[in-house]
């Protein structure tokens, strides 16, 4: 092999890898264009999942007959605070109306006489494999708690951004469970006469 033929193997070698890098360089500015809305597409799936999300557990309320429960007036500001909330920060309002399900959740329990140790790795799934095993939520009531907790969840863990209806959607679904069980506390509640 002569310097000549040397030179042409480097060359023909290096050839294909000096072509991919010139052609990333030149094409740097729109790849980076281009990279947020392909991570944007990702979430438009997200986005539509948590939609059908919210229309399913709508229709379980309804066949729990949630519309029939009558929401007070806390219960009503309750709504009214976290809607405003949802105008600046939808995921913000969501994580917040699973909180306030979660106080009445401990209540609920608490009236019945269960008193779980809350401090574990996961208070949401104690909650509701306790509200399970006592039976202080009927079935419907309870995979509402659990498909309201799994889209919290989902905008927790994830880089999601709710859009503002679909958090008050989600707000008057966590009210309305929220009523129920607040229904069920002051049953456990009241005094026997």
């Amino acid at each position: 092999m002569n310097w000549l033929d040397f030179i042409a193997s480097v060359v023909s070698s290096l050839a294909w890898p000096v072509v991919v890098v010139v052609t990333l360089l030149v094409l740097k500015e729109p790849i980076e264009r281009a990279i947020p809305r392909l991570h944007k597409l990702k979430y438009k799936e997200l986005e539509a999942e948590f939609d059908r999300e919210l229309v399913r557990i709508e229709k379980e309320a309804k066949e729990a007959g949630f519309e029939n429960i009558q929401d007070d007036e806390v219960i009503e500001d309750f709504q009214e605070n976290l809607k405003q909330i949802s105008r600046i920060s939808p995921n913000a309002a969501i994580v917040e109306a699973f909180r306030e399900i979660e106080r009445s959740a401990k209540k609920l329990l608490e009236v019945k006489g269960v008193t779980p140790d809350y401090k574990v790795a996961a208070p949401y799934r104690l909650i509701e494999r306790v509200l399970e095993k006592t039976k202080a939520l009927g079935t419907r009531e309870l995979k509402i708690f659990r498909d309201l907790r799994q889209l919290r969840n989902k905008i927790t863990h994830s880089e999601f951004t709710a859009t503002e209806a679909q958090a008050i959607e989600y707000i008057e679904l966590a009210a309305q469970l929220i009523a129920k069980m607040e229904a069920e506390i002051s049953v456990f509640a009241a005094p026997i006469k």
